[in-house]
């Protein structure tokens, strides 16, 4: 019998992170499972599955509960899985062959990073078919697509008196498609639906927009509130992961799982991982294993002399942190392990830890690598050594230590360093045969040696504190149609100074881009023709905008807002230029300008870009799709004033200028890999809206967002360099993740191999602290 386990009452602090969840149960994706044939047969027409789901691994099928009978799969199964292109997916067949429903979500979800709570209602006595199977993912629903539809009352397979499991299905001797992730408060109610996860108290949307646990009532009431074979595991028992704490006494039995599997990576506790979609280098990616802990990188796929790089999933900001990797390796040749590197690393397109001046790495041969270069000596490590690393985010100092504590007092490793880093390893192609293992533990199970006091695990609660929790109060999307006004914007324009970036998505017509500058004035970004007085155009309010009868604002619309704060690292300037003369003048960004526009309006011209990531005095285009330009000294920032070139043409500039805020906006770049397992472009929050350009390549400045296209993949565009309506390209194809941007096509623009820098500007929807897989 399970000891009890209660969520703990909402505990107060950032964000508002709903009941906590102390523990959840880790599957490895191959032998574990929790599995309990169901004493008699339950409801087979109407029950509901739900749980919060963390996977570890994609591109493979995996199951978070099913059933069936061992070697039999002719007695029929039924399941829940995500399929390996990432659809979530419901299965029933009676014979093991002719399906009897099947329902597969419009939406993928491909987000291993993160924690999403699903929700599943099945109920067959529905007069109309499409109400037959409803999912909910994070309280909301999702579309799904009914490809085999279940007559009415068919008695489908789950709910047979057989063998059901937490973590796999039984479809065969050797076809069990075993669920690799995470669990935590599960469950399934046996002839009975609830209208949903909202409907039935499992959880609910804070005043932050996030989707948070709840306590819900009907736990531990037994079967009046679970039906017969109902259950509900919290896994707070670590001697019985499977003990039933619903009331009805139906407790699952262990298989391969043990008192290691009770972690405390949780959704009000979330942990880092070895990304398993973020990797960079020659090659591939590796696999992921046992619950993305394990990262093995196949020596001898790659072309020699590449390095591969992983990382771990959440950076760290603030706090002090701590991990430790061990190193393994299985081959037939012998193998000392001298190109392998664990350390800190930008997340980025570098090709191994310490690549850049910003990242760092632990070289096995005892090199201390940074910036690619050797800049000191530690003891030498092997096959079976762990490398335990601290780091200091703020002071940007990191140590190491060889089966041991690192020894803070004689092994400074770095300083300087940037905040945000993440923990991560690399290796390079060394022999035609064998696997390098890279053991990571980010504290989600007790540590093999004591950390230095005050360190501790990356977790989202360790996370410090956004200082903008709810983005939308400065960066805010509207969706509108038939030229509608906008009154309900977060902040009042008229006394706050406000850019409004418009583009009507269903007709060739030039972007509108209005600020409280020059009011009544706009300009487009596509052209190079000055700004104009607009007729029944835009005109600010205190809630807002309205809109008049012009053509540019009919239709349907995408209005970008954005709001001047040093909070937020936006301001607004208008500087009268002579060509000639360098202007110096003061902005209130907030800190050195990461990303700006500097545009032309008196008297028109190109709308230059000015991004971080270029190098010296170059820039990009707005207008067309140029590649990127050099202009010597053109444009320069401090943390307080910037300098205009006297190279520009002479008059007047309106100039739009953005500096990264952590949680809330981020100003980089990456490489492309021409793969469908694409780059990844880390961010410390859920992105609301990107700008990607190719500065290598002839195409315009991508506009893509969720509240266009609000479920992955992201496939709509809007392209600032041209009039054109949206498009919907799979080519182009992006998933906006809990902590970044995931390229998922090998023939996009934007994940071309021969482009190796790609920018990104980004806003948040949600800070990387709060936020769920998608």
């Amino acid at each position: 019998m399970g000891i009890p386990y209660l969520g703990k009452p909402p505990r107060h602090g950032c964000g508002d992170p709903g009941h906590e969840i102390s523990f959840a149960c880790m599957f490895d994706g191959s032998t574990t499972v929790l599995k309990r044939a169901f004493a008699a047969e339950g409801n087979r027409r109407k029950w509901t599955w739900y749980g919060w789901v963390k996977r570890s691994a994609l591109g493979t099928y995996q199951t978070p509960f099913g059933n069936g009978i061992a070697n039999t799969p002719s007695s029929g199964y039924a399941f829940i899985r995500y399929t390996d292109t990432g659809q979530f997916e419901f299965h029933s067949t009676a014979n093991g062959s002719t399906p009897e429903a099947t329902a597969l979500s419009t939406p993928l979800f491909r987000d291993p990073s993160g924690w999403a709570y699903c929700w599943l209602e099945i109920d067959t006595t529905q007069a109309t078919a499409a109400d037959r199977i409803k999912l909910w993912v994070n309280g909301a629903a999702v579309a799904m697509n009914w490809t085999v539809t279940p007559a009415q009352n068919l008695q489908l397979q789950m709910g047979r008196a057989i063998e059901h499991a937490f973590g796999r299905f039984n479809g065969g001797a050797s076809l069990f498609y075993y669920f690799g992730g995470y669990l935590a408060e599960t469950g399934y109610l046996d002839g009975i639906t609830l209208g949903g996860p909202v409907a039935a108290g499992a959880g609910y949307i804070n005043r932050f927009g996030i989707w948070v646990p709840k306590r819900a009532a009907w736990l531990g009431l037994g079967a009046a509130a679970f039906g017969a074979q109902g259950s509900h595991l919290n896994f707070g028992d670590p001697l019985a992961l499977g003990a039933d704490t619903s009331g009805t006494g139906n407790h699952y039995t262990s298989v391969g799982l043990t008192a290691a599997n009770q972690v405390t990576d949780t959704p009000t506790h979330g942990y880092s991982i070895f990304n398993p979609i973020a990797w960079s280098g020659g090659g591939n990616g590796g696999s992921i294993l046992s619950s993305a802990l394990t990262w093995a990188d196949a020596t001898g796929v790659a072309t020699a002399g590449q390095w591969k790089s992983r990382w771990a999933s959440l950076p760290g900001r603030g706090g002090l942190y701590y991990a430790e990797i061990k190193i393994g390796y299985t081959g037939s040749n012998a193998y000392v392990p001298a190109n392998v590197i664990v350390g800190l690393h930008s997340g980025g397109s570098d090709a191994y830890c310490g690549a850049s001046a910003a990242t760092i790495g632990y070289r096995a041969n005892g090199n201390l690598m940074r910036g690619g270069a050797v800049v000191g000596s530690l003891p030498t490590y092997t096959v079976g050594d762990t490398i335990t690393i601290a780091y200091a985010p703020e002071t940007g100092s990191v140590w190491f230590g060889k089966n041991a504590a690192p020894d803070i007092a004689a092994v400074p490793a770095a300083t300087g360093l940037a905040a945000g880093l993440f923990f991560g390893a690399s290796s390079v192609w060394v022999s035609p045969d064998g696997w390098t293992y890279f053991y990571a533990n980010f504290g989600q199970r007790p540590y093999s040696y004591t950390p230095p006091a005050g360190y501790g695990p990356i977790t989202t609660t360790a996370m410090v504190c956004p200082a903008i929790k709810r983005p939308d109060d400065y960066f805010t999307i509207r969706l509108a149609s038939a030229g509608a006004s906008v009154t309900d914007l977060p902040w009042n324009p008229t006394t706050i100074k406000t850019l409004v970036i418009s583009k009507r998505r269903d007709s060739t017509t030039d972007w509108r881009v209005n600020d409280t500058l020059r009011p009544g004035r706009a300009w487009a970004t596509n052209t190079a023709v000055a700004d104009f007085t607009e007729a029944d155009g835009l005109t600010f309010t205190a809630t807002g905008y309205t809109i008049g009868a012009n053509a540019a604002y009919a239709g349907s619309r995408v209005d970008y807002c954005f709001r001047a704060s040093r909070a937020a690292g936006f301001d607004m300037l208008l500087v009268n230029h002579v060509n000639g003369i360098a202007d110096v003048v003061p902005h209130a960004v907030g800190g050195v300008i990461d990303y700006a526009w500097v545009v032309p309006v008196g008297v028109g011209g190109t709308r230059r870009v000015f991004h971080r990531s270029l190098g010296a005095g170059q820039y990009l285009q707005l207008n067309g799709g140029a590649v990127v330009a050099t202009d010597a000294g053109w444009f320069a920032s401090s943390p307080v004033d910037l300098t205009l070139g006297a190279s520009l043409p002479t008059g007047q500039y309106a100039l739009y200028l953005w500096r990264a805020v952590p949680g809330f906006s981020a100003f980089g770049a990456y490489g492309g890999n021409s793969l469908a397992d694409g780059s990844f472009f880390p961010t410390d929050f859920s992105p609301r809206l990107a700008i990607i350009k190719t500065s290598q390549a002839v195409n315009p400045h991508y506009a893509l967002d969720v509240d266009r296209a609000p479920a992955n993949p992201i496939t709509s565009e809007l392209q600032f360099g041209t009039n054109g309506a949206e498009n919907t390209i799979t080519i182009d194809s992006v998933d906006f993740d809990s902590n970044g941007l995931k390229q998922r096509s090998s023939t996009s623009e934007n994940n071309t191999s021969g482009n190796t820098l790609i920018t990104v500007a980004a806003w948040a929807k949600t800070p990387g602290k709060f936020a769920r897989a998608r």
